[in-house]
């Protein structure tokens, strides 16, 4: 069994909440060579990664946004991390798709393009989750970035067990009393058209009321960027389509043809 593969098992297997694949140094979260202050700013990329694109370098590459707190938010993050949640490891995959291993392998080539132009050390981690879900982290401020689909399904009842245990887990999720956690989605364009305001007025009543409150943040990421995803990605290669290459990063496109994935 491959290192990927026992680090997947252990966090599926529930022996380990979460296991670290990749650091871009020892010391991560902390900065290298970085003072910080009382509180430690991480931004959190949860995805299935299949494949990493250019759209989730955007996002893990942006900073804070003004309108994310009511105090001055930091200039940029202190440390990024990029989540893989195992927990449907065990289902069949399509033909053709990336398995979960080289899926991590492909986060670890991409966290190395995350850390590329910063004006200062690279501080990018790689993790396997089960539950994509955060416990008592003292000290430490998470600020969970996501697109728009995902920032609907955070604020949707039928994701939780009733409307009002919602309301609780969502009140304590991005509370101060609570786990005092962030939320940045950025806006996509949908079938060719982007509307800044059309995606907004689409939010749950819900979720408005965190964005009033600064706790969720929506941004922009450039015109290009915003209308690539990874099912595009993926078509693109089944069909023998090359431009496929143009909407990721050189390591991932070079991983992806060495092992032929996603040619069902």
């Amino acid at each position: 069994m491959s290192y990927f593969s026992a680090l997947i098992q252990r966090v599926h297997d529930g022996i380990s909440p979460v296991e670290l694949a990749y650091a871009s140094n020892e010391l991560w979260p902390l900065p290298p060579n970085n003072p910080v202050g009382a509180t430690l700013h991480v931004s959190v990329l949860d995805s299935s990664f299949n494949p990493p694109t250019l759209a989730h370098l955007a996002l893990a590459r942006s900073q804070p946004p003004p309108s994310l707190s009511s105090d001055a938010p930091p200039a940029d993050y202190d440390a990024r991390l990029l989540l893989l949640s195992v927990r449907n490891a065990d289902k069949e995959l399509k033909p053709g798709d990336a398995s979960y291993v080289q899926r991590l392998e492909m986060m670890c080539l991409f966290a190395q393009d995350v850390g590329m132009e910063q004006n200062r050390p690279p501080n990018v981690a790689v993790a396997v989750i089960n539950e994509p879900t955060f416990g008592d982290t003292p000290k430490v401020q998470l600020t969970f970035l996501t697109g728009m689909d995902t920032l609907v399904r955070l604020f949707s009842p039928r994701y939780y067990p009733s409307e009002e245990a919602m309301r609780e887990s969502l009140h304590h999720f991005l509370s101060d009393e609570g786990d005092d956690s962030r939320v940045v989605c950025a806006r996509r364009t949908v079938q060719g058209t982007f509307t800044k305001g059309d995606q907004e007025q689409q939010l749950p009543e819900t979720a408005k009321e965190f964005v009033e409150s600064h706790r969720v943040a929506i941004i922009n990421i450039s015109e290009r960027e915003r209308g690539i995803s990874s099912t595009e990605v993926r078509q693109l290669i089944a069909r023998g389509d090359n431009a496929w290459r143009s909407l990721v990063t050189p390591a991932v496109a070079e991983y992806i043809a060495e092992h032929n994935i996603y040619r069902s």
